[in-house]
């Protein structure tokens, strides 16, 4: 079985609302510390599993869409 993990930097070069709180109704300018994305995958002889975490930002379901696309044998 193989075994990979990746992390990559996705600091936003513009304000953004955050994912998941509604009280947030202004978009915000600067972050305390950086924000990730980050996918672990393990695969072995059949299939590749890809779990992905994304820190708190909202994605629109087109790419949601289009990175299951991307990802899928």
């Amino acid at each position: 079985m193989k075994i990979s993990y990746a992390q990559v930097c996705i600091d936003p070069s513009m304000p953004m609302k955050q994912a998941g709180f509604i009280q947030q109704t202004q978009p915000i300018y600067a972050f305390h510390d950086d924000l990730h994305a980050r996918i672990l995958s393990f695969q072995d002889e059949k299939r590749i599993v890809h779990l992905i975490s994304c820190d708190a930002l909202g994605f629109p379901y087109s790419f949601q869409k289009e990175l299951q696309a991307s990802l899928a044998i």
